[in-house]
């Protein structure tokens, strides 16, 4: 497309149909490298019946009025740049929420109740770990507009970030005992252990760098774990202030990690070059 034509194509078209473009089959991965090519991505933040729409590349926060109240403590998933998935607390409803014109609309609930499970986004489905005292797991297949249950998680699972890389989908919510780590095969439809560091991870921020996994902990340290490796190799090192988990999967952008709190009107970032954490405090 050239000329006045292209001319008339605003930036937030030129994201959804370069989306539509590549195709329907797209991890997380994918997704957030087409936002950071094409301009700064926004992270949202449901509060109630407002929701912040907050621009990583200029910090900038805007505000709007949402038509159906959100519950505070909910867990979303923002599986496209423009559509966010929303796990009311203790309940098996889903609702989809289209942030390029505000429409929810109703997804096929879930087979059981979940609170504050862990979701992510792999090859056109979303997968949703844990948030029930069982071990019991599940997928959302948007093309036939169902859900499935998955093999069950060594595991059972609370605050969860899942995080995809390459083929599988890490669950860095390790038994501290154990050592151990599960890894989902979605092509195989299997469990498996890897080993980890005994650490209490259990309330972390947890993020794909590079070709590492990395946790935040909750006491003020920085654990990363090379996925490439044939052993497995560990760094730590403090940073300032504390990793508070979050109700959100973690979003990369630039040099770094933004994810929004259950409770308090503030999103919190970590420098990965400066190894810092900082509040970014909503209105």
């Amino acid at each position: 497309m050239t000329g006045k034509a292209q001319g008339r194509i605003s930036s937030q078209q030129a994201r959804i149909w370069l989306v539509l473009c590549l195709g329907p089959n797209l991890s997380r991965n994918v997704l957030s490298e087409v936002g950071g090519y094409l301009g700064s991505p926004l992270l949202p933040c449901l509060r109630g019946q407002r929701l912040y729409l907050i621009d990583l590349e200029t910090r900038k926060v805007s505000l709007y009025r949402l038509a159906v109240r959100f519950a505070h403590n909910c867990y979303y998933c923002l599986i496209s740049p423009l559509r966010l998935l929303c796990f009311p607390y203790d309940s098996s409803q889903v609702r989809a929420l289209d942030l390029s014109n505000f429409a929810i609309s109703p997804l096929p609930p879930m087979a059981i109740a979940r609170f504050d499970p862990g979701a992510v986004v792999f090859d056109d489905c979303v997968y949703v770990f844990g948030g029930d005292w069982y071990k019991s797991n599940e997928r959302y297949d948007h093309r036939l507009g169902k859900w499935a249950n998955l093999a069950p998680s060594h595991y059972c699972y609370f605050m969860l970030s899942p995080c995809v890389y390459l083929t599988q989908i890490y669950l860095p919510q390790p038994e501290l005992t154990e050592g151990q780590m599960d890894v989902y095969a979605p092509l195989y439809g299997t469990f498996k252990l890897t080993p980890v560091p005994k650490l209490d991870l259990s309330r972390s921020v947890a993020f794909v760098d590079g070709a590492s996994l990395v946790w935040l902990t909750a006491q003020g340290d920085l654990v990363q774990q090379y996925l490439d490796a044939s052993q497995v190799q560990i760094s730590r090192a403090a940073f300032e202030g504390n990793a508070v988990p979050g109700n959100s999967a973690p979003v990369c952008f630039g040099t770094f990690v933004y994810w929004t709190t259950p409770y308090g009107d503030q999103i919190y970032t970590f420098d990965i070059e400066k190894r810092a954490v900082d509040v970014l405090r909503l209105c």
